[in-house]
C-alpha cells in the first residue's frame, strides 16, 4: 500500500514541476549515468591491464621506443 502511495505522490510531484526543473532533473540523471558508466569502464580497463590482457600506456610507449 505504501509503495502505491509513494508512486502516486511522485506522479503528482512531477506533474507540478516546471519544464525547466524537469530539464535540470533529466540532465542530472544523465550526468550521473555517465559518471557511473565511466567509472565502470575505467575499472574494467584497469583490471584487464593488471591481468595483462591489454597493455598499459607505459608498456605501449616502451614498445614504440624499442626499449
Amino acid at each position: 500500500m505504501s509503495e502505491q502511495t509513494s508512486d502516486h505522490f511522485t506522479e503528482r510531484a512531477v506533474f507540478k514541476c516546471s519544464p525547466e526543473l524537469l530539464d535540470v532533473i533529466d540532465r542530472s540523471a544523465a550526468a550521473s549515468f555517465t559518471t557511473r558508466s565511466n567509472f565502470l569502464r575505467d575499472t574494467v580497463v584497469e583490471r584487464l591491464r593488471r591481468e595483462g590482457v591489454i597493455p598499459s600506456p607505459r608498456a605501449l610507449a616502451l614498445q614504440e621506443t624499442g626499449e
